[in-house]
């Protein structure tokens, strides 16, 4: 346990990424449950631990429960979900290259891209300037990114 290195979490980010983060490193050093209620609050910082410090003492019982009730405490700062109907809003700006656009594109459809790949090729042609690759997508229409790239 002396050599592990924690990330902190101010309470802005995705609190379910945190603690996912935080248990995969327990898991990893076998910690207990009262090592890892005793650890999470070392990860705190800025209005993270300003919720801590307000919890009652004795309020906390066992990891679960406290895991439970930072996931509702922080719920508003998760990430939203990226939906196919949001990539159909990501279009080429004027001006924009093709490199900045495959790569503004990509990141935001990173998460959808297994399980709707033609529909990921669909919206990334239908935000494209009409150039020469928008043509040649329309002519022969790709099945996913992948091929898109290629």
């Amino acid at each position: 346990m002396k050599n592990i290195v924690l990330e902190t979490y101010s309470g802005k980010a995705d609190p379910k990424e945190h603690l996912l983060y935080f248990n995969t490193k327990m898991v990893i050093s076998a910690a207990s449950d009262a090592v890892k209620c005793r650890m999470f609050p070392a990860t705190f910082k800025g209005t993270a631990m300003a919720w801590f410090t307000t919890l009652p003492r004795g309020s906390i019982t066992n990891f679960r429960d406290f895991s439970s009730k930072f996931l509702i405490q922080f719920s508003a700062s998760k990430t939203k979900q990226l939906t196919i109907e949001d990539l159909y809003n990501v279009r080429q700006s004027k001006g924009e290259t093709l490199k900045q656009y495959v790569e503004r594109f990509s990141a935001a459809f990173v998460k959808i891209e297994e399980s709707e790949p033609h529909a990921c090729a669909r919206a990334f042609k239908n935000g494209l300037q009409p150039r020469k690759l928008n043509s040649k997508l329309s002519r022969k229409p790709a099945q996913s990114m992948a091929e898109i790239r290629t």
